[in-house]
């Protein structure tokens, strides 16, 4: 079974999309509820402005950023100091 898409994540696709194509301080409100088929007040349910959506959307990036990087980096730092440890054998043509 499949989570329910809800506005917001509609909105903010529509909004990944438009960005593809538009500079994203150029993008409406009109064009985005329009997009995502969702009226205006919808959208403001959920966003003050474009703006708005925009730093949400990077607050929601840097979160993930700050849940999984230092995972990352242990991993990264494992195999480093394996291979390291492990002898490299090289052959010169």
């Amino acid at each position: 079974m499949t989570k329910p898409t809800t506005a917001r994540t509609c909105i903010v696709e529509a909004f990944l999309q438009l960005c593809q194509t538009l500079p994203c301080d150029k993008i409406t409100v009109s064009q985005l509820t329009k997009k995502a088929g969702y009226n205006r007040s919808t959208f403001y349910a959920y966003f003050n402005n474009t703006d708005d959506l925009l730093k949400q959307l990077e607050n929601e990036l840097f979160q993930l950023v700050d849940t999984f990087l230092p995972h990352g980096l242990r991993i990264f730092s494992h195999r480093y100091a394996y291979s390291r440890r492990t002898p490299v054998v090289t052959k010169i043509f």
